[in-house]
């Protein structure tokens, strides 16, 4: 997180390059600076509808996803596990199975895990098989 509060997101993934398409669902959905790169740097089509991203990924085997953000400087995601924050804070507690931080000004570093959500299984008839 930056000095202004903006959270840079960054994601890599590996695809099936037969697959024209991969959706993702970003963790806010006012992104700025988007950036979507294959394994070679090359940069991929996308679009944006909201928090959901189609990226166009056919032929690359890792997607490399990189954003700003604004919208987490007064939330972590649900489901969320700290991993490291850079300082002690004031207050550390869960409000509704939500993980509540009390932060004194100035700059942060918290890092974060979000549980592995798998794709909806293929089925056949669907067009997609």
């Amino acid at each position: 997180m930056t000095r202004d509060g903006v959270v840079h997101a960054a994601q890599s993934l590996s695809v099936n390059e037969t697959f024209p398409a991969i959706s993702l669902r970003l963790l806010a959905s006012s992104v700025e600076n988007v950036m979507v790169l294959d394994e070679n740097g090359t940069v991929l089509d996308y679009d944006l509808d909201g928090a959901n991203m189609t990226v166009y990924s056919l032929g690359a085997t890792q997607v490399r996803l990189e954003y700003d953000t604004a919208s987490l400087t007064a939330k972590l995601p649900e489901g969320s596990t700290i991993l490291y924050i850079s300082d002690v804070p004031d207050l550390i507690e869960t409000e509704n199975g939500k993980i509540v931080l009390s932060l004194f000004p100035g700059p942060w570093e918290i890092s974060y895990a979000l549980p592995i959500v798998p794709p909806a299984a293929l089925q056949r008839g669907n067009g997609l098989c």
